[in-house]
């Protein structure tokens, strides 16, 4: 009757008002379609059919949505857009999807205003913060300061309005977020840190719920598992594994057979049990090592999942080498493990990012390099240098200021291996090392990643001590101990594993600088050194190789100073 009223009052009225009253039936209509396609939309990724939610929103009355005359329209349907790119942003297009989420939340802010969209406002950030956490592989430093800076964001709301689901989304991406900075610096802190807010989750009643999460439980147990590399090793170890088993529990493999959460949950595990494995049940825990990397294998195939595929082969060859097994068995395993790499090279996937053929090259490049410990040293260690140089390609410093980094300290390792030699070549290997070195420097700065830092003023000192032990010259040696130095101010910071091998190498080089002046004094020196690197192994054990070194040179000092000569070592 009310349509038939108004189609009578416009046949009535005349021609301006009628156009007009027909306007607006039509906008009205128009509006309602597009209410009833975005709520399609939304059930699509309710069920997590992320790109029929996309195919919708391709309709072309909804790409004409004007953000300016229908702002909550068009900030709803860069929502959808936005969740389903983030949803999507797994395997071969993660990065082009995280970007393209990246761009659609942020459309929504200007109009989801903390002021007026309270609730709106803080989804959006906390989507961003994902957003950033997926994106750390760029730049660890900024796009994890943008994580945290989001979800403070969100909890600004969240808290206010005690909303349950969102704080534990929340809490959670902010424990993630000082999981990635552990990596980098301040790593106790930040790992404590991360337990805290897990532990608020799980003991929280109202909270407790949101822990049905299988990320959840995967986050903790990798928690753990970072910890453990600092202190009481098997404990951390099995307190991971008990958590990353009860994410197994609530991640529903039958429901979903392809689930990704599922398959990163048992790498993890994996690689729990196998650090587990060189301190107890070595056998045991390597077959379920296995078990776990084949399982995650399985989902993450090579065609899908191009890199995190790779990671979980790299992760099975490095198990592979630590079975019990003649060094004919590494050494097989370990060109199987070439071929492999170089297979799937020569294979050209049209759909598969370059970073994904980076990992493979980075990949086939430490392969090399293992190889080169048990035949033709020379050889191996070039043809990792070509396969780093090649991954270099791709991940460039602008765009990969991390990666970047990580595969200048790799060259500078092969060139320092190569230089061993003391050929004719050595001089130029050195060089070419040290360049290496200060070029992964360029990105490893000691305010924003430290620990890294650290790592390649460790392998400047060892270049420099090589250096000093070919050329006898004071200046070398007087370098290493510079950078020594530095990495041990950062690893006694971090209660670092690499601590007692730098302080045994920093002792060398006051060994070989008491060649040269101030003998007694250095001797001396050097002594300390190494009866410090035996205390932390006492209290915190360490190899017995280091423990042998200490004590040998120690020994050969107290003779030099009873004038017996004595030649030092130079290097560990």
């Amino acid at each position: 009757m009310e349509l038939l009223s108004e189609v009578a009052a416009i046949v009535t009225i005349g021609t301006p008002v009628g156009t007009l009253i027909i306007h607006k039936i039509k906008k009205r209509r128009r509006r309602e379609r597009i209410v009833q396609r975005l709520d399609e939309a939304d059930k699509m990724i309710k069920r997590n059919l992320y790109k029929d939610a996309l195919e919708i929103l391709k309709e072309k009355e909804l790409k004409n949505i004007s953000s300016k005359k229908e702002p909550e329209l068009y900030a709803r349907f860069k929502k959808i857009e936005g969740v389903a790119y983030l949803n999507l942003a797994n395997g071969k297009h993660a990065e082009d999807y995280l970007k393209k989420a990246q761009l659609c939340i942020e459309e929504t802010l200007p109009i989801y205003v903390v002021e007026k969209k309270p609730l709106e406002y803080s989804k959006a950030q906390l989507n961003l913060s994902t957003i950033f956490l997926e994106l750390a592989v760029r730049d660890l430093e900024t796009y994890v300061g943008k994580a945290i800076s989001a979800c403070n964001e969100a909890l600004k709301v969240y808290e206010k309005n005690y909303n349950r689901e969102g704080l534990c989304k929340v809490y959670l991406n902010l424990s993630v977020a000082q999981i990635y900075l552990s990596n980098i610096r301040n790593k106790k802190e930040n790992l404590e840190s991360a337990m805290k807010l897990f532990k608020k989750v799980s003991r929280n009643e109202d909270l407790k719920r949101c822990s049905n999460d299988c990320k959840f439980w995967n986050n903790i147990g990798a928690a753990y598992y970072y910890i453990s590399k600092s202190r009481e090793k098997k404990k951390n170890l099995e307190l991971a594994i008990k958590n990353l088993e009860k994410g197994l529990e609530n991640c529903n493999i039958e429901k979903e057979p392809e689930n990704y959460n599922y398959a990163a949950l048992c790498k993890n595990l994996g690689a729990a049990y196998m650090e587990l494995a060189t301190i107890s049940d070595k056998e045991e825990n390597l077959e379920r090592a296995m078990q776990m990397f084949e399982i995650s294998k399985n989902i993450w195939t090579k065609k899908k999942y191009p890199s995190e595929w790779t990671g979980v082969q790299n992760n099975l060859q490095n198990l592979y080498m630590m079975q019990t097994g003649t060094m004919e068995t590494k050494k097989k395993i370990l060109r199987e493990s070439i071929a492999f790499f170089e297979k799937a090279l020569s294979i050209p996937t049209l759909e598969a990012p370059p970073r994904s053929y980076a990992d493979l090259e980075n990949n086939l490049g430490n392969t090399y390099k293992d190889l080169a410990q048990f035949e033709n040293k020379d050889k191996n260690l070039n043809e990792a240098l070509k396969a780093y140089q090649k991954a270099l390609h791709v991940r460039k410093k602008e765009n990969y200021p991390l990666d970047w980094a990580m595969i200048q300290n790799n060259i500078g390792i092969i060139y320092l291996y190569l230089a061993e030699a003391k050929d004719e070549n050595s001089t130029k290997n050195i060089d070419a090392a040290i360049d290496a070195y200060n070029n992964a420097l360029m990105v490893r700065s000691r305010r924003k990643h430290p620990i890294d830092w650290g790592e390649t003023h460790m392998n400047l000192g060892l270049v420099y001590l090589l250096q000093g032990e070919i050329t006898n010259h004071e200046k070398s040696f007087t370098k290493a101990i510079e950078s020594f130095e530095k990495s041990i101010d950062i690893y006694e910071a971090e209660d670092h594993h690499l601590l007692v091998p730098t302080l045994c190498n920093l002792g060398a080089a006051y060994g070989g600088l008491a060649n040269f002046r101030d003998k007694k004094e250095k001797l001396n020196n050097a002594k300390s050194i190494f009866e410090k690197a035996l205390k932390i192994c006492k209290t915190k054990g360490c190899s017995d190789k280091y423990k042998d070194f200490a004590r040998s040179e120690i020994k050969k000092i107290d003779k030099i100073l009873d004038n017996r000569t004595v030649a030092l070592a130079f290097k560990q």
